[in-house]
């Protein structure tokens, strides 16, 4: 039996449901975001959403922890070869190349 969350159906579901949110954070503030509107802007039920998400602040923490671990494997990979002391000075420098824009 194949693991619930490498199952393609679960996979492109979370997708969908976190692209969604996504692209509703861009519409309107989180505070007026509500589970009902990215349910029906997802096209998906209730029970769906809850069957991945306790609510959309789960959901929000759940998209966050998993870039933040690729964005620290990331970093971890850039950074791996360079000595200690030089690393910490150029974490910052990688971040404002990278990702401030």
């Amino acid at each position: 039996m194949k693991d619930k969350k490498s199952d393609a159906r679960v996979v492109k579901t979370k997708q969908r449901i976190e692209t969604t949110f996504l692209k509703l954070l861009e519409e309107m503030p989180f505070e007026k975001l509500t589970t009902s509107l990215i349910i029906k802007e997802c096209l998906i039920s209730k029970g769906t959403f809850y069957a991945h998400y306790l609510d959309k602040y789960d959901l929000a923490e759940q998209l966050l922890d998993r870039e933040l671990e690729i964005f620290e494997s990331l970093l971890t990979q850039r950074f791996e070869n360079t000595n200690p002391s030089k690393a910490k000075s150029s974490i910052p420098s990688w971040i404002s190349k990278n990702l401030i824009r």
